[in-house]
């Protein structure tokens, strides 16, 4: 037991030791990141333990909270964008915290704050996650071959970053309405996706391409709601004061990065008894 609260120590040491002097996080801090940034996905995971632990991310963290999407330019190359959370003060009157979120793009070498949560922009709303990925852009680029006389057209794909975090209503237990909330990470602009939850950030299977364009391809968000219809056909017994039957549809939606939706996908429904 000795022995493995040593190595606990010991890694919790070094994750800390990590966050504090690690050369490519302090890079982007020169560039204007907030020395109190914390890779996104890392603190959400660990946002409502002590602040000491919100320090401790370790080596992965980075990786965790990236995507990669097709440069700028549109040439075929590639850029790595960064994805970080800001915990804001607390204030007296305040039932949860709020948070910011910053980019950071390695191919520019540009840190930018994308959101910024305040009373009056979706204060209400407590974020408990966060899923990553890149809306791809295609323009067409044609051109005629001077020998063949061919004109041939190459599709030029650039990648923005942006946002699905996953936010609940605060009423003060776990029934608050659970949306999802897209920012785009050009224009800071949001949209919400009202009683549906993020479930997970699709990426087309890309690997029987040649390595350098696994990452062209236009990912999808997948989110989820349930629509639910309560019948109450007994009257109340005295074994029982509750019993009603829940019929609960789940469905599937598929969305763009800019929340246009592509399909929705009806499931069976479930009947749940709810007796008390």
């Amino acid at each position: 037991m000795r022995r493995l609260f040593i190595i606990c120590t010991l890694l919790a040491t070094i994750g800390m030791a990590y966050a504090q002097d690690n050369q490519e996080l302090k890079a982007m801090q020169a560039k204007g990141l907030p020395t109190n940034a914390i890779p996104a996905k890392y603190f959400f995971k660990h946002q409502f333990e002590p602040a000491e632990a919100l320090r401790q991310f370790g080596v992965g963290s980075l990786d965790e909270s990236s995507i990669v999407v097709p440069d700028a330019k549109g040439l075929g190359g590639e850029a790595t964008i960064f994805f970080f959370a800001v915990p804001q003060p607390m204030k007296a009157d305040q039932d949860f915290g709020y948070v910011d979120l910053w980019i950071f793009d390695d191919a520019s070498q540009r840190a930018r704050r994308i959101f910024h949560q305040a009373p009056n922009n979706y204060g209400e709303h407590m974020v408990l996650d966060i899923h990553m990925m890149g809306d791809v852009n295609v323009r067409d680029s044609v051109y005629t071959d001077k020998k063949t006389s061919q004109r041939i057209t190459r599709h030029l794909r650039t990648g923005y970053p942006v946002a699905a975090l996953q936010v609940q209503l605060y009423n003060g237990n776990g029934h608050g309405i659970i949306s999802t909330l897209l920012v785009d990470g050009r224009t800071g602009k949001t949209r919400l996706l009202e009683h549906q939850t993020p479930v997970k950030v699709l990426y087309p299977l890309t690997n029987m391409l040649m390595l350098a364009e696994w990452n062209m391809a236009q990912s999808y968000l997948i989110t989820t709601g349930s629509a639910v219809h309560s019948e109450d056909p007994y009257e109340p017994t005295e074994e029982f004061d509750i019993f009603s039957h829940k019929e609960l549809t789940p469905t599937l939606y598929i969305y763009t990065p800019k929340g246009q939706l592509v399909k929705s996908i009806e499931l069976p429904t479930d009947c749940i008894d709810m007796v008390r």
